[in-house]
């Protein structure tokens, strides 16, 4: 039996927290998450909750330098070489 079975009570192995510092957006989202397991919304910024991986939405090269990503920087020393190591190890 998976999470997904019709009936089945127990908590997905995978979450998908929805993080917005704007109330407009969080309520969109909370519209759009409200009754889909697995996923949630939580209005604040995403290093206010625990989680063992964070997804940047900003770009793909691996320039950590600006907007969120310079967030994730700051609170992630050494990320912006461990992501750019990863990108160059997969792309070449």
């Amino acid at each position: 039996m998976t999470a997904d079975t019709e009936g089945d009570t127990t908590v997905p192995l995978l979450q998908l927290v929805l993080c917005a510092v704007e109330a407009p957006l969080a309520a969109a989202w909370s519209t759009v998450a409200e009754g889909r397991k697995g996923v949630r919304v939580h209005e604040g910024s995403v290093l206010d909750i625990e989680a063992e991986a964070v997804v940047s939405p900003a770009n793909s090269f691996g320039w950590m330098r600006s907007g969120v990503d310079a967030l994730y920087s700051r609170a992630f020393p050494n990320v912006e070489q461990h992501v750019r190591s990863g990108v160059l190890a997969y792309h070449g």
